[in-house]
């Protein structure tokens, strides 16, 4: 199954929504850097959380994350350019440890919880902005949701996984992301909350064959997806299809492919325009930054 990266809205749960599949593009960083299970894993945590939280931002801005908790990993450094492109590493790749009772990659106890979490935002100012918050357990996805509500203040849900085999190739990795928005309401929290106990292990459920959309909808049955990044020559549900191609980059080569008429690409051939993607029922459903080919 391709990788890719969809984002939606839940008007009902008065939420948004993020859900990515990262295994082609991890098992490629695990061949490229030699990481053990343990390593594997905690990059393809980082990476999947990165790349969705790079899919929040509307502007070409690049976004550096650094993760480190004093453990024998050493540092964790994800970067993108909010295009979908991703840079990432880890300081020790030969990194292995799992739990004993439940026999689980202890990402934790590779990571260490005695440090910090930063997220570096360069959005063109005079000073980027630097967000910075202690790490709470080391495992990633508790440490990306206590950034969003202690230096965003955005409550959130951060569920990020990878799962990989007994000759150390990645099985599945990826993650998804429940963000409240300002009217949501107590009734909203309580069945997110609910829908979160005892939901099964993202990195399983991606093992299984299910899709980020399948995943959403397992949790919110009405959810909407507004945009899908997707490879190859497939474009995103519905888009309007006419002669000129832009392509929006995933990561390393995926990407989602627009396509337009003459006309209007003239007025779009600037690098990096943000572009409000229509669907064929009309209806505005998100903006994207594109970088412009022509097609050939």
């Amino acid at each position: 199954m391709k990788d890719y990266l969809v984002r939606g809205i839940v008007e009902s749960k008065n939420c948004r929504v993020f859900a990515c599949q990262t295994t082609n593009l991890l098992e490629e960083a695990r061949a490229k850097h030699g990481l053990w299970p343990t390593a594997s894993a905690a990059l393809g945590r980082v990476m999947s959380a990165t790349l969705m939280m790079a899919a929040m931002n509307k502007n070409n801005e690049k976004m550096t994350i650094t993760i480190n908790g004093g453990g024998p990993i050493g540092t964790i450094l994800a970067t993108t350019h909010s295009d979908g492109k991703i840079k990432a590493f880890v300081a020790n790749p030969e990194v292995h440890y799992t739990y004993n009772d439940t026999g689980k990659l202890a990402v934790g106890v590779a990571v260490g919880k005695e440090g910090s979490l930063q997220v570096i935002k360069d959005m063109g100012l005079k000073e980027p902005f630097v967000g910075t918050v202690p790490l709470q357990s080391g495992e990633i996805g508790d440490d990306f949701s206590y950034y969003f509500m202690a230096s965003e203040q955005i409550p959130s849900v951060v569920s990020v996984g990878v799962l990989v085999n007994d000759t150390n190739e990645i099985l599945s990795s990826g993650g998804f992301i429940i963000q409240l928005l300002p009217n949501a309401t107590d009734e909203d929290i309580q069945f997110i909350e609910e829908r979160m106990k005892d939901f099964p292990p993202v990195s399983a459920l991606i093992h299984e064959g299910k899709t980020p959309e399948d995943i959403l909808k397992v949790i919110f049955e009405d959810v909407e997806i507004s945009l899908r990044y997707s490879n190859g020559d497939d474009v995103t549900d519905n888009v309007t299809i006419n002669t000129y191609s832009l392509k929006y980059y995933l990561s390393n080569g995926i990407g989602l492919v627009l396509e337009m008429d003459s006309e209007t690409l003239k007025k779009v051939n600037d690098r990096g325009l943000v572009l409000n993607i229509k669907c064929n029922d009309g209806k505005a459903y998100a903006d994207a930054v594109v970088n412009l080919y022509d097609g050939e």
